[in-house]
């Protein structure tokens, strides 16, 4: 099992019709295990929602090396959830690859075991 956060979602063409690329990016488990205050979560996230649009724009490197890229048609990409930048899921290799998206609670704790009832399956 692997962290992976996506990091590009851009348009192309799949089959012959308009889709969607997306990145997933291996990413460190965190080592914060203490919750953070409102104000601290809040400037997090607006830090974190700049960088990502920098990194769009193309004036701030991409961050790491894609573990997984994977090209979705439209409807693909609607069942998988429309995942977003910066968005953290679980990458499982078990007979086969298997996305989970990790919920808010989980994302900040250190762990290399899933959490039951923590994470909802995404797709296969």
């Amino acid at each position: 099992m692997v962290r992976v956060k996506v990091t590009f979602i851009g348009s192309v063409e799949v089959e012959g019709e308009p889709g969607v690329r997306v990145d997933f990016t291996s990413i460190a488990p965190s080592s914060i295990i203490e919750k953070s205050s409102e104000e601290v979560l809040y400037a997090q996230q607006m830090v974190q929602g700049l960088l990502s649009s920098l990194q769009q724009a193309g004036l701030v490197p991409r961050y790491g090396t894609p573990r997984l890229i994977v090209y979705l048609t439209e409807k693909e990409y609607k069942a998988l959830g429309s995942p977003q930048i910066n968005q953290i899921y679980e990458l499982i290799f078990d007979r086969g690859i298997r996305l989970e998206k990790v919920s808010r609670e989980t994302e900040s704790i250190d762990s290399q075991q899933p959490h039951p009832g923590s994470s909802t399956q995404e797709a296969y």
